[in-house]
């Protein structure tokens, strides 16, 4: 929160553009103490990026599903524990929601980021995670993870034989982890810089993200 809280305190002349995935949202909506008060802070402009949480886990003969991952988590009771990058996160609402909508406990485990999540997991320590495909791709193409469904509306062009959440039974599970931009409230750019507000500016970086973003947006 190092950006946003600097650009929070940077002067609202209509220039200082905050780039920030969706925790800044969740962060707020959990009652987080921040530096800054994100409803005065910031007004959204525009979303530039959405990427889906993809579900994986350790290889194993009894594990190539959602289904099968529901099952041994019911066998279990409670026992099997998922990795998040922190509390807050997409992925930890990922965890949450899945859990709820399969009537299954977990216990979470949030770290500090997601290398070391995805690190111990490789290393057995923990059963499941919602991670994002960056991080996931690699250790799935080297086999050292499955991956089971995808949090997004669609299925991934990198997987197009994995299914969504939805597909696998569970269309309650949607989560990203979305990038926006944001721009200080037009108040107070109007108050700062005493003359006419950066409307036409704000409607340029929206276009300019808009033309940007697939066609499928």
């Amino acid at each position: 929160m190092l950006g946003a809280d600097t650009a929070a305190r940077a002067r609202p002349d209509g220039y200082t553009l905050l780039l920030i995935n969706s925790s800044l949202n969740m962060n707020a909506a959990l009652g987080q103490k921040l530096p800054f008060d994100v409803s005065g802070a910031f007004e959204p402009v525009a979303v530039a990026a959405r990427a889906p949480m993809i579900l994986i886990a350790k290889p194993s003969p009894d594990l190539r599903s959602v289904k099968d991952l529901v099952e041994l988590a019911r066998a279990r009771k409670g026992e099997l524990v998922y990795g998040t990058a922190g509390i807050g996160t997409p992925a930890h609402f990922a965890g949450e929601m899945f859990c709820k909508a399969a009537n299954v406990r977990a216990i979470h485990v949030p770290y500090k980021g997601a290398a070391e999540s995805i690190t111990d997991q490789l290393a057995g320590r923990i059963d499941f995670q919602f991670a994002n495909a960056a991080v996931a791709m690699p250790h799935i193409k080297a086999g050292k993870v499955i991956a089971l469904a995808t949090t997004g509306s669609t299925r991934l062009p990198l997987l197009p034989d994995v299914p969504t959440m939805a597909e696998a039974g569970y269309a309650g599970v949607w989560s990203t982890n979305g990038w926006a931009t944001w721009l200080p409230p037009e108040r107070r750019v109007r108050s700062s810089i005493g003359s006419r507000p950066p409307s036409a500016m704000r409607l340029r970086i929206r276009a300019c993200v808009r033309r940007s973003r697939p066609a499928a947006w």
